[in-house]
């Protein structure tokens, strides 16, 4: 089910809010960047990544993956929104990052971390 834009925001607020009426420490979301070059056609490129896809589903604190194409650069990646650092470490440490990173139709791959900018974000309509 898709939410209104304004629902999101409130959403997001309300839970920015009350973590900081509480006087609660908020665990910062973390974003995962992935980036590389692939050196197959597009469509085996999809071909292989499709058969992964549930794999990423199944993530814990995975809340989504945008999945990325660059084709004319031959570029591919993802942006990743875990719910915390130990997320992204048990990600980044196991079976499915490695079978990424030794995949040899891939190469050049570029890992970085952000923390997320929860007020900011609500104001623009990101995703919480």
């Amino acid at each position: 089910m898709r939410t209104s834009p304004s629902l999101s925001l409130r959403t997001c607020w309300e839970h920015i809010i009350v973590h900081h009426l509480k006087g609660a420490e908020t665990v910062s979301k973390k974003i995962v960047q992935l980036n590389f070059s692939f050196s197959v056609s597009k469509a085996e490129y999809e071909q292989a990544v499709s058969q992964l896809a549930q794999q990423f589903a199944d993530l814990r604190g995975l809340r989504w993956k945008i999945w990325l194409m660059n084709e004319a650069e031959r570029e591919a990646g993802g942006i990743y929104l875990f719910d915390d650092e130990s997320s992204v470490r048990a990600y980044l440490e196991g079976p499915l990052a490695a079978q990424v990173k030794a995949h040899k139709a891939l190469s050049n791959l570029s890992v970085k971390q952000f923390d997320v900018m929860d007020e900011l974000t609500a104001i623009t309509r990101g995703p919480c």
